[in-house]
């Protein structure tokens, strides 16, 4: 009988992000690291796309999930190999969105 890895099948690759999940409230208006991203189906709401954002905060790699369409469209437009880059969080209309250049906060 053959082994798996015999079979000549590649898994599909899983994207994972690394460090311990962080509320996107304990990163509001501060400074990070933005390395990477995922959008994927909320397991909460069937409806929305949830957002996975691998970023670092006081030099230490962090994860957060969240439902935030406005960050996610501005995201996928930044190309890939600009990442990583600094960003800071911002809340002041009710959604996260990222600072603007010469926002006061």
């Amino acid at each position: 009988m053959k082994e798996f890895n015999e079979l000549g099948i590649q898994p599909p690759s899983v994207k994972s992000f690394v460090g311990d999940k962080i509320s996107i409230k304990r990163v509001l208006r501060k400074k990070i690291i933005i390395h990477d991203y995922a959008v994927k189906p909320s397991i909460y709401d069937a409806k929305k796309d949830c957002l996975h954002l691998q970023m670092e905060i006081d030099g230490e790699r962090r994860v957060t999930f969240i439902t935030a369409n406005h960050l996610t469209e501005v995201l996928e437009l930044i190309p890939k190999d600009a990442f990583p880059f600094e960003a800071t969080i911002v809340n002041p209309d009710g959604y996260f969105r990222f600072k603007k250049q010469d926002e006061k906060l």
